[in-house]
């Protein structure tokens, strides 16, 4: 069966400052034209390019036949025939009449606008007082036909009547269901809303609510039968014809150029269905020729129901997933306008399979294409400045050399340093007694352990209640070898339980990065702080171990909370805030401090439990547990490192790029691999 769409194209925009003149009416034969894209979907918006001078740039031409209410336009036709050589063998324009007259128990119709011509004859009415089934059998002159069924009752000069709607002779409904079947009606979205007329929906009819595919639909009222081969009558009209409207779908660019949006709801079997698309002269009825031909294939629109993943490291290489309906062998997937790396489509289960292409920092659109078109997924894809890592599994055995990709390694910016190592305190230690929650370390032991350090423990004894074995803690006062610890800095001293035990280690993990450590002191008047030769600059992050105030026991510094400098720093001398940029903090007393340190500028490679947090308490989520040593740059997307991995326990690892550690300047970067390392005694 052949199928025709119709669209009136209006002269709605010219080119600015165009000179071009209305040509003669053309009656010589039909030039090529070009359909750019030569294949989409129904309602795509395509190009009609054709030799200079073949369409009209004027109004007050180019119409076809009957076209009532667009008289002065172009004329467009999708048809799966050959373009008509005139245009009066081409159907006239479906099309809805206001004027009608009906008589009860006659066939003949009337209206002083139906415009009827011989090609409607055949066609599918549907009205006031129409009954269901019925067509145009004959046309009497353009304002009166003869009906293929009698009216059921009679309108003077006010009925409706749509001209080239759809018919059916194989509707099927069940008594009591909304559900309707029919192999042949080729119902699609927008029959949402219209009526349908047959014997079992009713006298008056019937209105779709939903299309559940191209054979069935659900209708408002339950069918008052069951019954097959009904004869039906669908009152859809515009969309399932293609009717147009000019002044927004079709724009003349010039003599050689037409930009036309496709009539919607074109039909299309599985494989496509190729569409003459044929453009007529200024000729009215008969006389009108065809000016230009070419052809637009048809294809179902592709969506998109599933990416495996929205996010990845600018570098690319991440495996993705497209999953949608429609996914044709030619199918392809784009990330920010690049396509995938090594695709792979499968038809069967409607993916798209491939590598994440390289791109900037950023959002960009996911966008999978056919030959229905392109359409683009509604999240975008973000690209990160991260780093992948191979290998991704890690032997708590041996040291491992870790592959890093990711982008702007070279930067010059970049100084390549690795951590100050943790102190390590090997205590020959005891648990005292509950009352007093005290651990009493030898005075080697102690070494240069002050108030303020975090700690992390060793293997605590079996006797020891209240402590965890590699459990991080806070020093929270220290007198001579006893020591107290707290769970937060400053806090409340752990109530430690039972007998005396030990506990076999103790590792000082506050002072990562740092490049100087040193006494200091603050200074009420002036509220400064006193650092020899401490070379910082504002913003620069400094931190205190063994704060101590003088006699004001509300003495504004604390322990290993880190402060910004601030003002004017001097040689041996600064002011600090706990907010960057901020006022200089009040110290209200003069005190000291057993220890200050500052983080390096250099730019760092750790290993997290899981993602980098820069708050994380070591020992828990987030925390740094270890430093990937020996940095080096192989290339812009790539550099290398050593971890030692025997310090690891077992579990899932991130790596991070840390540059500036600790410093509070404009460049203080966090980059962390998209994908996670695992440790274990493999």
């Amino acid at each position: 069966m052949s199928r025709t769409w119709t669209a009136g194209v209006g002269v709605a925009a010219v080119v600015a400052g165009s000179t071009l003149a209305a040509l003669a009416p053309h009656t010589a034969q039909a030039v090529a034209a070009t359909v750019s894209p030569p294949t989409g979907p129904s309602n795509g918006q395509i190009t009609i390019n054709a030799p200079a001078g073949t369409f009209r740039t004027s109004t007050g031409t180019l119409r076809i036949g009957n076209t009532a209410n667009v008289v002065n336009t172009n004329a467009i036709q999708f048809s799966t025939t050959a373009c008509p050589t005139t245009a009066g063998t081409v159907p006239s324009l479906p099309r809805q009449v206001t004027d009608i007259t009906t008589n009860a128990t006659t066939t003949i119709v009337s209206g002083g606008n139906a415009l009827f011509s011989a090609a409607d004859v055949g066609r599918a009415v549907y009205g006031t007082q129409i009954p269901a089934g019925a067509t145009i059998a004959s046309v009497t002159n353009a304002t009166t036909a003869v009906l293929s069924a009698a009216a059921t009752g009679s309108t003077a000069g006010s009925a409706t009547l749509r001209i080239g709607v759809r018919k059916v002779a194989d509707l099927a409904t069940t008594s009591g269901s909304t559900t309707v079947t029919s192999a042949t009606a080729g119902f699609h979205q927008g029959d949402v809303g219209a009526s349908i007329l047959s014997p079992n929906l009713g006298a008056t009819g019937n209105v779709i609510t939903a299309v559940t595919n191209s054979t069935t639909a659900v209708v408002t009222t339950a069918a008052t039968a069951t019954g097959s081969s009904q004869t039906a009558t669908i009152s859809t009209l515009g969309p399932s014809y293609g009717v147009t409207s000019p002044a927004t779908n079709v724009t003349v660019i010039s003599g050689s150029k037409l930009l036309v949006k496709a009539p919607q709801y074109m039909s299309s079997l599985a494989g496509g269905t190729t569409y003459n698309v044929c453009v007529y002269d200024n000729q009215a009825g008969s006389a009108a020729t065809v000016l230009a031909n070419g052809t637009y294939k048809v294809y179902t629109a592709p969506t998109i129901t599933d990416v495996s993943t929205t996010s990845g490291p600018t570098a690319g290489g991440s495996s993705i997933t497209v999953t949608g309906t429609n996914v044709s062998a030619a199918a392809k997937v784009t990330i920010g306008g690049t396509s995938l790396d090594n695709p792979i489509v499968s038809v069967a289960n409607g993916t798209v399979t491939g590598t994440v292409p390289a791109h900037a920092a950023g959002d960009a659109p996911i966008v999978l294409s056919t030959e229905g078109g392109p359409v683009t997924y509604g999240t975008l894809y973000t690209f990160l400045d991260g780093l992948d890592v191979s290998p991704r599994q890690l032997s708590s055995s041996s040291s491992t050399i870790l592959d890093i990709f990711g982008s702007g390694f070279t930067d010059p910016s970049l100084a390549y340093s690795d951590f100050a190592l943790p102190t390590a305190i090997t205590p020959t230690g005891s648990a005292t007694v509950a009352a007093s929650d005290t651990i009493t370390l030898s005075a080697t032991g102690v070494g240069s352990l002050v108030v303020g350090d975090r700690v992390k423990l060793g293997t605590v004894g079996a006797t020891i209640g209240g402590l965890v074995s590699g459990g991080t803690y806070w020093v929270t006062s220290l007198n001579g070898t006893a020591l107290k610890l707290s769970l937060t800095p400053g806090g409340t001293p752990v109530d430690i339980t039972g007998a005396t035990g030990t506990i076999s280690a103790f590792q000082v993990v506050t002072r990562l990065g740092s490049v100087s450590t040193t006494a200091a002191t603050f200074t009420d008047t002036g509220d400064v702080v006193g650092w020899s030769a401490h070379g910082l600059v504002v913003g620069d992050v400094v931190r205190f171990s063994g704060a101590l105030p003088g006699t004001n026991a509300s003495f504004a510094v604390k322990n290993n909370i880190p402060y910004y400098v601030v003002g004017t720093p001097g040689t041996n001398s600064f002011q600090i805030s706990d907010v960057k940029g901020g006022p200089a903090i009040d110290f209200t007393d003069d005190g000291t401090a057993a220890l200050a340190w500052h983080g390096d500028a250099g730019t760092h490679l750790v290993v997290a439990l899981g993602s980098y947090d820069p708050n994380a308490t070591p020992g828990t989520a987030g925390a740094v547990a270890a430093e990937c040593t020996g940095a080096g740059a192989i290339s812009d997307q790539e550099l290398i490192c050593n971890l030692s991995t025997p310090s690891l326990a077992p579990g899932n690892y991130q790596v991070a790029l840390l540059d500036n550690v600790l410093q509070g300047g404009d460049r203080s970067t966090i980059v962390t691999s998209t994908s996670s390392l695992t440790s274990g005694p493999y």
